[in-house]
């Protein structure tokens, strides 16, 4: 399905129903978002990324950023109204994948950036 796009941060087109998610995600060091969908009033919305330090992502590491940080926080403040997974590619790689479900985009952005700033104020910074 073909949604309006829109230029964001991670300098590449996404649709604008939730550019903002793909924003918040983005913010966290070490993420790179790789696609995503807004979805439709029926159909949930979906983001895949990357997580890692470097550019070879393991499983170690995406699974302690979705597993460990991201679904506590998210499960806590959006119950079922998100799903987090991680997937194993074709090609051997590793990606995890955020979905949300219809009209929970935004609150799951706010829950995102709650999160970051409280990982932040944690380690010092403002």
């Amino acid at each position: 399905m073909n949604h309006e796009q829109v230029w964001i941060k991670t300098n590449t087109p996404v649709d604008a129903g939730i550019a903002d998610l793909v924003s918040a995600l983005n913010d966290f060091p070490g993420v790179r978002t790789i696609e995503s969908c807004q979805g439709t009033a029926s159909e949930p919305a979906w983001v895949a990324f990357w997580y890692g330090s470097h550019w070879e992502y393991t499983w170690e590491e995406l699974s302690g950023f979705v597993f460990g940080r991201l679904a506590p926080w998210l499960m806590e403040k959006l119950g079922s109204r998100i799903t987090l997974q991680v997937t194993a590619k074709e090609s051997g790689g590793v990606q995890g994948e955020l979905t949300v479900m219809p009209g929970a985009v935004q609150p799951t952005t706010e829950a995102l950036r709650q999160l970051l700033q409280n990982s932040a104020q944690e380690r010092g910074r403002p």
